[in-house]
């Protein structure tokens, strides 16, 4: 049952030349979780060589001294990831640094980027919006933009929406805009218009669609009703747009849902029909006159697709009206 939770720490002794390596097992152990033994690697770079030390780990601690011809420069546990596990390896900037550069250890890479985080710090930053510039991997320039989020500093913020256009992996630009519309901003209206008159990618104009539920205004609501009729693969925008609608829960909206709703019915898919009807109930619940929306949300209760009758049993208690109970 479980996994191990492992905290891995490493000191240089530098009179012995040796490695300091110590792995406790975190887990709480009782009679269903025992401790684990499990074998595995530490690898060192020393010189520019790579050095692979085997240990097998039995104990709550465990300490493990190699020796070495000098102070490595990276220390890696587990560097082939074979361990099921969750591990903290907590490293000095210097350790990170050379880990995140090392274009040879993609997965060392990654958890650099997850290392620096949790450092909020102008280095880390600066580490980060290298990786997300020039990393050659989509994936670690994906998880270089998610931890310059966890920043929540405008330092971070600023790296990020300096660098969404330069992406030429849709991939990545998705992962960049999710980070940077989600932020409470003055200037992330601005930045959401740019994006959705610059990109092409549905997948991503629908991130930033989303986003503007955060924010009320005439810009915003004229751009969220645009994209509420808009044509698009599998309907993102107009499932982006009632996402919006329903995070703005604004009463004024349900006119324009329902019409959308009811003459454009066959472009959804189930689910997303479904959303729009529960999205519908959500916002017209303060309308003194709830008339049109009950009775159309019982137009669905006896549909053939199950997802859209549950939907509508819920959209329906959502809005909450006598006559809909």
């Amino acid at each position: 049952p479980r996994h191990p939770d492992l905290k891995v720490t490493y000191n240089w002794m530098p009179k012995e030349r040796m490695a300091k390596v110590t792995v406790r097992q975190t887990q709480n152990v009782d009679d269903n979780v025992l401790l684990y033994q499990f074998p595995t690697k530490l690898r060192f770079t020393v010189n520019g060589a790579t050095v692979d030390h085997e240990i097998e780990v039995r104990e709550v601690e465990s300490d493990f001294y190699v020796a070495l011809d000098a102070q490595p420069s990276m220390v890696r546990f587990d560097p082939d990831y074979t361990v099921l596990a969750d591990v903290t390896f907590d490293k000095s900037g210097k350790l990170i640094k050379a880990q995140i550069e090392n274009q040879a250890d993609m997965v060392g890479r990654l958890l650099a980027c997850q290392l620096l985080a949790d450092r909020k710090t102008h280095e880390s930053v600066a580490m980060l919006e290298k990786a997300l510039g020039e990393d050659t991997f989509y994936g670690v320039r994906v998880s270089a933009a998610r931890s310059l989020a966890k920043h929540e500093s405008d330092e971070a913020f600023k790296v990020l929406e300096n660098n969404w256009k330069n992406q030429s992996d849709a991939r990545v630009r998705l992962a960049v805009v999710e980070t940077i519309v989600n932020r409470y901003s003055e200037h992330t209206p601005t930045l959401i218009d740019e994006i959705l008159r610059v990109e092409k990618n549905p997948a991503i104009q629908a991130a930033a669609i989303k986003g503007l539920g955060r924010f009320h205004g005439d810009e915003s609501r004229k751009q969220i009703l645009k994209f509420l009729g808009a044509d698009s693969f599998r309907n993102e925008l107009a499932v982006a747009a009632v996402a919006a609608i329903r995070q703005q829960n604004d009463s004024s909206y349900a006119a324009p849902l329902l019409e959308v709703l009811k003459h454009r019915e066959e472009s959804f898919s189930s689910r997303d029909f479904g959303r729009g009807l529960e999205s519908l109930a959500h916002v017209s619940q303060l309308r003194d006159d709830k008339d049109d929306v009950r009775e159309f949300l019982a137009t669905y209760v006896n549909h053939p697709k199950s997802p859209v009758r549950i939907a509508a049993f819920g959209a329906l208690g959502t809005l909450g009206d006598p006559k809909s109970i």
